[in-house]
């Protein structure tokens, strides 16, 4: 990618879908999912793009997460976000299904 250049949302699968948008960031960290897709955090918060399903799932700031993500790290059933305001752990799949 381009330096600068923005992340884009995936267009949704049908019409009657409303379009996904994985948060905006000047940067971003990504990590593969061992379920399958990756995970992608910057300033605004993370999302998990499904690119199979062509399905994105956000968790945005201040919302779901305490600060910006600046790295990512899939491991096991876990999650770990390391944000400005320190690190949290989700679990992947209920992360998935909020």
């Amino acid at each position: 990618m381009p330096r600068g250049e923005q992340i884009r949302p995936l267009p949704p699968r049908s019409s009657s879908q409303p379009a996904a948008r994985v948060p905006q960031n000047r940067s971003a960290t990504l990590a593969a999912d061992p379920d399958g897709g990756v995970w992608v955090g910057g300033t605004q918060g993370l999302a998990h793009a499904d690119l199979g399903r062509a399905h994105v799932r956000t968790l945005t700031v201040p919302v779901d997460l305490p600060a910006a993500v600046r790295d990512l790290l899939a491991d096991g059933d876990y999650l770990w976000a390391a944000t400005d305001s320190g690190l949290v752990r989700f679990d992947r799949r209920a992360a998935l299904n909020r």
